[in-house]
């Protein structure tokens, strides 16, 4: 089981005129590895939960501070695969945001991918 907690600030843009927006998203994923000898894929589960800390602000803010929150669950299935002496990685997620505040509810679908730079990882 893998987690994630970080905290991220936007800068804003030149129609909200809003110097910093605060977030505290927290993620999680679970996943069951499937091996052979030269690759590795796994499947599993993935969410999180999105909440603004600080409002909106600035001459585009005209609903006011409009702070918006979400929760996500979702499936991924990830695959890993020799490059070399390495390793790369493809990952694709899908997320169905529920319980919104200020936002769409809704699917939305990630696909990662991962390839080495310089030496080996062991």
């Amino acid at each position: 089981m893998t987690r994630a907690a970080r905290s991220r600030v936007n800068r804003g843009t030149a129609t909200m005129h809003s110097p910093l927006t605060a977030w505290l998203p927290l993620a999680w994923g679970v996943a069951l590895s499937l091996t052979t000898s030269d690759a590795r894929a796994d499947e599993g589960g993935v969410g999180y939960f999105n909440q603004q800390l600080t409002g909106d602000s600035g001459a585009g803010a005209v609903l006011g501070d409009f702070k918006s929150s979400t929760y996500a669950i979702g499936p991924q299935v990830g695959w890993f695969f020799p490059v070399g002496s390495a390793k790369g990685c493809v990952n694709l997620r899908g997320y169905w945001e529920f319980a919104t505040d200020h936002r769409p509810e809704g699917w939305n679908v990630w696909l990662t991918v991962g390839l080495p730079f310089g030496g080996a990882v062991h």
